[in-house]
């Protein structure tokens, strides 16, 4: 089975702790909780891309049907809402979520079942959009990513997760090659625009309303 390039997850350390935060403080009755980044997407080398988070959600308990240890299911208005949001506009989906009591957590057969499903949806939207999933402990400590593929017979790629910017960034440069080489590679104006330092450190956090529901957000 083929599967596509290597993508990488870059959340600034900032934007990290305060999805990490929302995720934890989300939590009721130890029950699995999720949480979304919805990024762009750059392409690195012929074989790695690059996501680049452009905000984030962390449903509430108003916005879950259903939340125990054994699994999650979000409302449709929900769902309608972060589609409305942010996939209209064409932004990659990354979904996070928990496995209770797992200290070394797996993806499920049930993950497996609808993630398949919605990254089919997402592939047939225009831009063709990609979904990453990921899975961690309850206490976000411990997790693992992986990326759905666009087409429905090759198996998900590799995805990793990565805050340290300026590592990658000098990284780029010795692993590029020819057109992705120096010359080309990311540098913070160019990834995340002009201003990144004020933006980063005025990103804001608060309640939406969604048809009577709530999400903390940032963007």
């Amino acid at each position: 089975m083929k599967s596509d390039p290597a993508l990488q997850l870059i959340v600034p350390p900032r934007m990290w702790a305060g999805f990490r935060q929302a995720m934890l403080a989300s939590r009721f009755n130890q029950g699995e909780v999720i949480g979304f980044l919805f990024c762009t997407r750059h392409r690195v080398s012929p074989r790695k891309w690059r996501l680049l988070p452009k905000a984030w959600v962390v449903p509430t308990a108003e916005c879950y049907e259903h939340q125990s240890m054994g699994g999650l299911a979000l409302r449709q208005s929900f769902h309608w809402y972060l589609y409305k949001t942010y996939i209209e506009r064409g932004l990659d989906v990354v979904h996070v979520h928990t496995h209770p009591h797992c200290n070394v957590p797996r993806f499920s057969a049930i993950d497996d079942y609808h993630e398949a499903e919605y990254a089919r949806f997402l592939s047939r939207l225009p831009g063709r959009l990609r979904l990453v999933s990921g899975v961690f402990d309850e206490r976000m400590t411990q997790g693992r990513f992986r990326a759905w593929p666009i087409k429905p017979d090759w198996q998900p790629g590799p995805a990793a997760l990565s805050t340290k910017i300026l590592e990658i960034l000098d990284a780029d440069c010795a692993d590029g090659g020819r057109e992705f080489a120096c010359a080309a590679r990311f540098d913070r104006q160019r990834v995340f625009g002009p201003g990144v330092q004020e933006s980063l450190g005025a990103i804001a956090v608060g309640l939406v309303g969604c048809g009577g529901i709530g999400a903390v957000f940032a963007e």
